[in-house]
C-alpha cells in the first residue's frame, strides 16, 4: 500500500485537522495526539471503535487477555447465552 501512497496509522488518535490549499486542491494537515504531523492528507478514513468495560470481570478474577478482553472461553459462553438465560450451542 505504501508504494501506492497509502499510509496506514494504527492506534494514532487525531488531535487536529488543518485544511491547506495547494495546486492539487484542498488537503488536510493532520496533527496526531502523539504530536506527529502528517502533511497533506488528501483523504482520511477513521475507524473508531469502543472496547468493552471489563473492570467488573477483572475485579471478579475472571481471566482476561493481555489487552484486557475476556478470554475466548468466557466470551464464547456469553455469546451462547440466550435472553432467557439458558445456554444454547451454536
Amino acid at each position: 500500500m505504501r508504494k501506492n501512497g497509502v499510509n496506514v496509522i494504527v492506534g494514532g488518535g487525531i488531535a487536529k485537522f488543518s485544511p491547506v490549499e495547494g495546486e492539487d486542491g484542498i488537503a488536510s494537515v493532520l496533527q496526531l495526539q502523539s504530536g506527529r504531523i502528517i502533511p497533506k492528507a488528501e483523504m482520511t478514513i477513521l475507524f473508531i471503535g469502543a472496547g468493552p468495560d471489563t473492570a467488573i470481570a477483572i475485579d471478579a478474577g475472571i481471566k482476561t487477555t493481555p489487552m484486557g478482553m475476556l478470554s475466548s472461553t468466557i466470551n464464547f459462553v456469553l455469546q451462547c447465552l440466550t435472553s432467557s438465560g439458558r445456554l444454547e450451542t451454536l
